[in-house]
């Protein structure tokens, strides 16, 4: 005959082990999970990398592209006030040298806007494209600032006087000389 203590006891042994299965089984799968997830961020992370590079190297080209001498023009650009600017250098002053500034201007606006909104990082900026921002925001802050009114528009190429401060912030916090003083500029805050 069977005892009955016997069955009861390889019942509950059985109990055990398939509980212990299932709990071994539960934390295996966590497990698997956890490590997908943490593969899955680091491909995310990756991707990020790579397309932050992507959107540097684009925007390398397309400075490579408009050449130095359009750096050099929009450097060379004078004027006496804004009534002047816009008389030489508006839509009708003169086509060329407005493409080619505001070309520069667009591509450091949206490289500011991308700094600021974390999908580029500043070092890689700087070590892709450059540290010029300060130049371009100390030579053209008053037009800029003019045109914000004139356009009622206070974001109007805010991102490039966000990307002059934080390049110049950088250039401080490593010690550097500050990029506006090296062409007797003064220095430009940071935008928050």
């Amino acid at each position: 005959m069977v005892d009955l203590a016997a069955l009861s006891m390889v019942r509950d042994i059985v109990t055990i082990l398939g509980v212990i299965g299932g709990f071994t089984y539960y934390v295996m799968t966590v497990r698997a999970t956890q490590r997908n997830q943490a593969l899955s961020l680091k491909a995310q992370e990756q991707q990020m990398e790579t397309r932050e590079i992507q959107i540097l190297l684009e925007r390398n080209d397309q400075i490579i592209k408009s050449g130095s001498l359009a750096w050099n023009d929009v450097l060379n650009m004078k004027w006496d006030n804004y009534e002047d600017f816009m008389s030489k250098y508006a839509y009708d002053g003169n086509p060329d040298l407005l493409q080619k500034r505001l070309s520069i201007w667009r591509n450091m606006n949206s490289c500011g806007i991308m700094v600021k909104d974390g999908l580029i990082k500043l070092e890689s900026y700087i070590k892709h494209v450059g540290d010029n921002p300060p130049i371009i925001w100390e030579k053209f802050k008053d037009i800029i600032l003019e045109q914000r009114l004139v356009f009622d528009n206070p974001d109007y190429f805010l991102g490039i006087e966000y990307l002059a401060g934080a390049v110049e912030q950088y250039r401080k916090d490593r010690g550097w000389n500050l990029k506006i003083d090296m062409y007797g500029g003064k220095e430009i805050t940071p935008l928050p």
